[in-house]
């Protein structure tokens, strides 16, 4: 049986797959410094709840709370290869269920009745929508709400986010006949900017609902978070600077 394929044409996934990793590894040679900021970020939002697991006698809501709070982690990570591989409608999407997750951590806390109200979400869909909205009042909820909205707009309900910021990026064919479209340098990195706005404030959320409990045993664990704002905030600040460079246009 003859094949309709050359046989010297590159499976599709592994064309895929060796396309997506050339946009990671671009963009980790571009921004050394931003890659090693990842890293520290996730392995310091991995360490907390970690850390927390090893005290002694956890409850079953709090183990709930910490298998939800990695939840999260895992989201914030995939929603950041996606947007660094210029897919930003979905990693969009997955940073709202992200910012959706840590929302539900700290309004189920200790409280068994607000878990059992989450378990039965799907069955008790405007119970859910009642009991589990974002606080004004506190910074962290107001600023993971409002990528919750932007990523709902964009993300989820848009599917349009990548278009907005295509460009033309070459060119296709034997004669160079057909353009190639892709996502910006600059949309990529407004997307990373908007994830790393939200990535400490979501694990803030998290960890609040076992601050109480665990904050004069292991005050380090808390600690530690909070004193990273100075790291994070400083990146996030040097991208905004970025991110209005590339706003001006060529003179």
């Amino acid at each position: 049986m003859t094949s309709i394929h050359k046989k010297s044409r590159e499976h599709p996934l592994d064309e895929w797959l060796s396309f997506e990793q050339e946009s990671i590894l671009r963009f980790k040679k571009g921004y050394p410094d931003l890659w090693q900021v990842f890293g520290d970020s996730i392995n310091l939002a991995r360490a907390i709840p970690f850390a927390i697991g090893q005290q002694p006698e956890l409850t079953k809501i709090e183990m709930h709370r910490l298998f939800l709070w990695q939840k999260v982690l895992h989201y914030q990570t995939q929603s950041l290869f996606l947007l660094l591989k210029s897919q930003l409608d979905a990693g969009f999407a997955l940073l709202r269920l992200a910012a959706e997750l840590s929302r539900d951590v700290i309004r189920i806390a200790d409280d068994e009745k607000m878990l059992a109200i989450w378990l039965e979400r799907e069955n008790k869909p405007n119970e859910y929508k009642k009991r589990f909205k974002f606080i004004q009042n506190s910074s962290d909820e107001e600023k993971v709400h409002t990528v919750y909205k932007f990523a709902s707009k964009f993300g989820v309900h848009g599917h349009q986010t990548d278009t907005i910021f295509s460009e033309i990026i070459g060119t296709i064919g034997p004669s160079s006949s057909m353009l190639s479209w892709g996502v910006s340098h600059y949309g990529v990195l407004d997307a990373i900017h908007m994830w790393m706005m939200s990535f400490l404030p979501m694990h803030h959320m998290c960890a609040r609902s076992f601050l109480k409990k665990y904050f004069e045993i292991r005050p380090e664990i808390f600690l530690t978070l909070r004193d990273y704002e100075v790291t994070m905030n400083s990146f996030i600040q040097a991208i905004s600077v970025r991110l209005a460079y590339l706003r001006k246009p060529p003179k």
